[in-house]
């Protein structure tokens, strides 16, 4: 899918590109997608379609009597155990609050037949396979919570089960139906009643297989309440106003609030978007998941556009709608998969993609004495130049070897990263296709910690269940994500640990209140760094959480050899600088940029209030001409 991910660190706006999930073509210039919710070509009865055997076992369903206390993010381990086919033990985790979720159901398959487990008292769960093999978690679902349940082989969630021996603490996250107020208002502000509600990708995604509820209608007061994952699409339509659509971006979920405003989005299409997949040899290829993601044409902003999806049939045929009159690009993938993507195509068009074999990348993960790491998230970035990459594929693995694979990749460059439960994420490492020897071995460390506490600006009380966390991999599965995390306890304490060496920004946030990202922390392998005091100001009556945040003020976005300023924010060091729209930094205090990479650049451009940072300007009045160095000052921004 194509994500415009905005990193707003010190006031450094980061527009980074990604094509279906990341696979991008290095000629994109400008995306928005609905990452979490799309439509659906198919019928909720077709999705209710399960594989032919199911069991629900005794010996996977958990009696715990543990206390139902916090999470720790300690990483998974082996050890022996009586189950002659192996057995899986974890927690399932509420993610807003890090306890365990009582009674969450899981399901798993392999070879068309799904076994469960219960999860007990504290969320800890246990799975012996019936079997040896690869099992795919097929289902989560827990009252109260949004289900993780994608298309029968969609999942990217896998455990190769070892005979007599167990992995421990594979953990799972789910997230609560958190409870959205949402008011319709017409163009001058007035509530508009009795419009109906569509909330987009309710049956599709991760909610494919166990769907939520999707049509509202607001009341006399504009009013309504629904459940949604991060980033939905919602559309309000009345026979007396234009149609709206709102998001529930990162303002509506710190406030649990989202209005639509009628009118302002793109003129809806009657027609769709129809095609047909094939394999290698030119046959049929059903079971292909589909998407149609809207591209920038012509200045037109597509981030509140519909993006369907669909699933290819027994003759490969699949219909994309409903569409609105732009254009897009389609894209389709098999299983955990690359994306395959086409040229583009307005509605109407007819698109024929072909999905291959293509090659095999096999790797491992190790900590650093070479041991398997046997559970993390790995992500395969195409490599398009010293600063451009875009994610073309990820998983996450349970495997006592630490072993994963892709498949269905073209010759070139690639980069993969891997992070895991408790250790630092890894350092990028460079692979070639086609590729012999052995597996590529990634390296999982220790990694630092940071700790501190969060209140609240106004009554210096501490700020509990406070999100706090640093970046990670490119997005994957919802109950294994690819981020460190924590959430404050009743103290406003905090710790995050598995914390990569180097240069850091992290971002904290809590409901009801403005968000914070402080950057330029130095992170030391083997060592805690703290204590942070971090301040939330509530939110004011009538207002939309904001992000505060200290840098220079511009929004960027990589280039071949450069970072391209695509926006200067007023009042910022930028700004006071003379830097202006059009302008590429080719340098960090002396460093060039495709040295440090796109990350690393916006890192060390980061750092505190008040400090300035040497940034190699080439200017667009004269883009062959000599860099020229400016020295910009960080400030205090707000309002991103």
């Amino acid at each position: 899918m194509i994500i415009a991910l905005a990193i707003a660190g010190l006031a450094l706006v980061v527009v980074t590109l990604l094509w279906f999930a990341g696979d991008s073509s290095p000629g994109s210039e400008g995306a928005s997608a609905d990452s979490s919710a799309h439509g659906a070509s198919r019928t909720k009865g077709a999705r209710a379609t399960g594989p032919g055997s199911r069991h629900t076992d005794a010996a996977n369903a958990s009696h715990s009597n543990r206390a139902n206390t916090a999470h720790l993010a300690l990483p998974a381990q082996l050890s022996t155990d009586p189950s002659p086919f192996g057995a899986l033990e974890g927690r399932i985790v509420n993610w807003s609050t890090r306890v365990g979720v009582v009674g969450a159901e899981l399901e798993f398959v392999n070879r068309g037949v799904t076994h469960s487990a219960v999860t007990g008292a504290d969320g800890s769960y246990r799975f012996e396979a019936p079997s040896e093999g690869a099992w795919a978690l097929a289902i989560v679902t827990a009252e109260g919570y949004l289900p993780y349940a994608p298309e029968l082989g969609r999942g990217g969630v896998v455990w190769v089960s070892s005979p007599y021996q167990k992995l421990e603490r594979a953990d799972l996250f789910l997230f609560p139906r958190i409870d959205y107020a949402g008011t319709v208002v017409d163009t001058q502000g007035q509530p508009v009643a009795n419009a109906e509600i569509e909330l987009f990708g309710a049956d599709s995604g991760e909610l494919a297989l166990v769907g939520i509820e999707s049509s509202f209608q607001s009341d006399a007061d504009g009013r309504f309440v629904f459940h949604a994952p991060d980033f939905a699409l919602l559309e309000a339509r009345h026979p007396d106003h234009p149609t709206g659509r709102a998001r529930v971006d990162g303002p509506a979920q710190l406030s649990h609030t989202l209005t639509i405003t009628m009118g302002g989005v793109p003129t809806p299409s009657q027609a769709a978007i129809t095609g047909r997949i094939i394999d290698g040899a030119g046959q049929p290829l059903a079971g292909v998941e589909v998407r149609a993601m809207p591209t920038r044409v012509g200045g037109r902003d597509p981030s509140l556009a519909r993006s369907p999806t669909a699933v290819s049939e027994s003759d490969g045929r699949f219909v994309l709608a409903p569409l609105d009159d732009l254009t897009y690009v389609v894209g389709a993938r098999l299983s955990a998969r690359p994306w395959v993507q086409s040229g583009a195509v307005k509605p109407g068009g007819e698109v024929e993609l072909k999905v291959e074999d293509g090659l095999e990348l096999a790797g491992l993960l190790v900590n650093e004495h070479g041991d398997p790491v046997v559970a993390g998230s790995v992500s395969l970035l195409r490599v398009y130049g010293p600063l451009r990459r875009s994610r073309v594929a990820g998983l996450s693995v349970f495997d006592p070897g630490g072993a994963f694979s892709f498949g269905g990749l073209v010759p070139g460059h690639y980069e993969l990263e891997a992070i895991a439960q408790g250790r630092a994420r890894s350092k990028p490492v460079a692979v070639k296709l086609p590729r012999k020897g052995r597996p590529v071995r990634i390296v999982l460390g220790a990694g630092g910690s940071v700790y501190g506490r969060v209140v609240d600006a106004d009554t210096g009380d501490p700020l509990a269940l406070a999100h706090v966390s640093v970046s990670g991999l490119a997005s994957g599965d919802s109950v294994m994500p690819s981020l460190s995390s924590t959430v404050t306890d009743t103290e406003g304490a905090f710790e995050l640990t598995g914390i990569e060496a180097g240069r850091i920004s992290v971002d904290v946030s809590a409901f009801d209140h403005d968000g914070k990202i402080l950057s330029g922390i130095q992170i030391t392998a083997g060592e805690r760094h703290g204590p942070l005091e971090v301040s939330l100001a509530p939110v004011a009556e009538g207002a939309k959480p904001k992000t505060e945040l200290a840098g220079i003020g511009v929004a960027i976005a990589p280039t071949r050899d450069a970072i391209r300023i695509l926006d200067v924010i007023e009042g910022g060091g930028a700004e006071a600088a003379g830097l202006v729209v059009g302008d590429s930094i080719t340098g960090v205090d002396g460093v060039p940029v495709v040295e440090l990479g796109f990350e690393g650049s916006m890192q060390n451009i980061r750092g505190e209030v008040g400090t300035t940072v040497a940034v190699q300007i080439r200017r667009q009045a004269d883009p062959s001409g000599e860099p020229e160095t400016v020295i910009v000052q960080r400030r205090l921004i707000s309002g991103v």
